[in-house]
């Protein structure tokens, strides 16, 4: 998996197939279904949860076959883990609660624990605070009990995770540091990363703000140490985010923009590069376009997405409060062309306002109603008032223009 993050899936997915095709001469049949289980990982790894779905699918049915339950009730887990990731929060508790079927009857202690934990986040990812709350307490009575440090730090971290989602923040970061601490102690860095990450975002969304620097510096240097660079990239652009300065602001954008782009994560690198755009804009034009230029870049040929949209969109505006009308017209019909591929209402009405703008500059007022009383419209259905606010003043603006 660490290799697919850095360049090298094809050769590790060469590998795991090759296994696959060999393990019936073998009579490693227990081996395919973790082959399977890390085919899955790897789709995941780079956001393909569906094709991590049918993986984890095909290990549960050889797992079945092999009549062996730890196998079988793995291949739960894993499809439940692979549900939440696709926001199925109730095909996610049938697998964790089958997975905990399988524990019981068995019975293993290990298994019931894993299966409850995941059913603890099933809960907490639907909302369920209190039954996540709950469970997460059982838990943490049973890793305690087995002596399970590990999992003792799932539980405080799920516990931590309730706190801050009610607003306790002093309560949240007590139990973050607890797991954090133990995840030191016995040496789990990958555990210990997560936490300092975790204390990180208590701190800013809380009213410790001024100590959320401090925790994501010492969770990349943690990052930079373990070779986690994935890890990195994403604490470079929270630390961005913690800045007012422009300059150092843009530093950490563009290191965590560069870090992406090596690891060959390309849609985090596309985010990353518009976001340097977008906050670059504010300041100096040229280095904006620039930016969203290379964000365009890396989207696959031929993309039609909001991300290519949103990049298109703030090339058009960056053109046209440069005076360049020609450029922001050609990316303004080049966003336009893409929302209405996508039929998003929602895409449309922010896209026919800049196009309400860029008619209005360019000297031809009629369109330029039109494309504002589309924004208006759609804005208004959708219920997006600032739109609507905005499409107002357009209006208004126009009128004045033209009586003026």
């Amino acid at each position: 998996i660490s290799a697919c993050l850095v360049g090298s899936e094809m050769c590790i997915r060469d590998s795991y197939q090759r296994y696959i095709n060999a393990a019936d001469d073998m009579g490693d049949r227990p081996g395919t279904v973790d082959c399977y289980h890390q085919m899955g990982e790897l789709d995941a790894a780079v956001g393909d949860h569906h094709g991590a779905l049918a993986w984890h699918q095909r290990a549960l049915e050889l797992a079945e076959q092999l009549g062996q339950p730890r196998l079988r009730a793995e291949a739960h887990r894993q499809l439940g883990r692979t549900h939440l990731a696709l926001g199925d929060t109730d095909a996610a508790r049938d697998a964790f609660r089958q997975s905990g079927r399988i524990g019981e009857e068995t019975p293993d202690a290990q298994v019931i624990l894993s299966s409850k934990l995941g059913l603890a986040e099933a809960e907490l990812q639907a909302g369920q605070l209190a039954a996540a709350e709950q469970i997460y307490r059982e838990c943490r009575t049973m890793a305690r009990e087995a002596r399970d440090q590990a999992d003792m730090i799932k539980g405080l971290t799920g516990l931590a995770t309730i706190a801050r989602r009610r607003g306790d923040y002093d309560d949240a970061a007590h139990l973050f540091a607890q797991a954090r601490d133990i995840a030191a102690s016995t040496g789990n860095q990958a555990a210990e990363l997560d936490c300092l990450l975790e204390l990180g975002i208590t701190a800013q969304e809380g009213p410790a703000r001024a100590e959320a620097a401090d925790h994501y510096q010492r969770a990349l240097d943690l990052a930079e140490k373990m070779r986690d660079s994935l890890k990195a990239a994403d604490l470079c652009r929270r630390l961005g985010n913690l800045h007012s300065d422009f300059g150092t602001r843009m530093n950490w954008y563009r290191r965590a923009a560069e870090t992406y782009e090596t690891v060959g994560h390309r849609l985090a690198a596309t985010d990353t590069w518009l976001q340097i755009g977008q906050v670059a804009a504010r300041y100096d034009l040229d280095e904006a376009a620039r930016c969203c230029r290379r964000a365009l870049d890396l989207t696959g040929d031929g993309e039609v997405s909001a991300r290519t949209v949103a990049i298109n969109l703030e090339l058009a505006q960056c053109a046209r409060k440069a005076g360049d009308h020609r450029s922001a017209w050609r990316a303004w019909q080049n966003a336009a062309q893409h929302a209405d591929v996508l039929q998003r209402d929602e895409l449309t009405a922010v896209t026919a306002r800049e196009g309400g703008l860029i008619s209005q500059l360019t000297g031809d007022p009629a369109r330029a109603r039109d494309l504002h009383w589309q924004a208006l419209n759609l804005a208004d259905r959708l219920g997006d008032t600032d739109t609507v606010i905005a499409s107002c003043r357009d209006l208004g603006r126009l009128a004045r223009w033209q009586g003026g």
